[in-house]
Formats: structure tokens, sequence, C-alpha cells
């Protein structure tokens, strides 16, 4: 008699990046089996209020938090649309998590650490090794730093 596999929970770290997408469409047709519980992780940088109180009751304030709000709701209804359009072809159990927190790199490690995922999957941007130093790779980070095995996913612009 064989033992029945333990459902595993996989992170799946995304932005509003294609290379995200990209990411998330090579898990599902690669990795993805219908006992995994599938969490897709996305977190933004806080955005600060201004030092000046003045500036807050500005158009341009308000404009910038109307844009930086509704990006997030595209992007939470992006998803949701992939979960299911995923779901019509095969049972998907799937959440969504959003978080607005500094240190996006750090917060992947320990929101996976703390789900207990059985690994991370990321899309990688594909920078070179010179503009990789210049600009923090998440990336990166993520898998250098990590307790948990992570899976990056290239991306080859076409």
């Amino acid at each position: 008699m064989m033992a029945e596999s333990k459902k595993k929970t996989v992170v799946i770290a995304v932005d509003n990046g294609k290379h995200s997408e990209h990411a998330f469409d090579w898990y599902m047709e690669n990795l993805h089996s219908e006992k995994d519980h599938v969490i897709v992780f996305h977190c933004e940088d806080i955005l600060y209020k201004p030092a000046d109180p003045y500036t807050e009751q500005t158009l341009d304030w308000k404009h910038k938090e109307e844009k930086y709000h509704r990006n997030e709701e595209k992007f939470i209804s992006y998803y949701y649309e992939k979960c299911k359009a995923v779901c019509c072809k095969s049972p998907l159990d799937a959440t969504i998590h959003v978080e607005h927190k500094n240190h996006v790199a750090q917060r992947i490690r320990q929101f996976a650490l703390d789900k207990k995922a059985a690994y991370v999957v990321i899309g990688s941007r594909g920078l070179g090794r010179i503009l990789r130093s210049l600009v923090s790779a998440v990336s990166d980070d993520v898998v250098h730093y990590s307790k948990i095995p992570v899976v990056v996913v290239p991306f080859h612009q076409e």
C-alpha cells in the first residue's frame, strides 16, 4: 500500500513585471500538482507619506496615492483571473497574499518560512552581472539567503 502524498505549499513571489507572469505560467505548466497549495505572494514597498504635512493635501500626492491603490487592485484582479483560468483546466488550491512592507526579498523569505513552503518560485529579470550589482536584485537575495529551496525562472525577451 502506497503512502498518500502530503499536500505541499508553494509560494510564487510576483510583482507587476512580465518576468513574474512568466514564472507563474512556467510553474503551472511544469511543476504544479493538484496536491499543491499555491500562494501568490506580492510585497509592495510602503508608500511613505511626505515629511511636509502640506504636501499631503496637494493633488499630486492624492493622485500618487490613488495610483498606488489602483495598481494594487489591478494586480490582485489580474492574478485572480489567472488562477481562475488555471482552475478551468485543472483543480487549483490558491490564495493571493499582498503586503506593504520594505525589504521585499526578506519578506518573501520570511513569508515562505512562516507558511512552511516546500519551495519558492520567483522570476528573474535577466539582468547582467554589472547591472545586477548596481540594482538590488530580489531574486538574487532570495536565492542566497533562503533557508528553503528556490526555483528561479529566467525571463528571455523575444
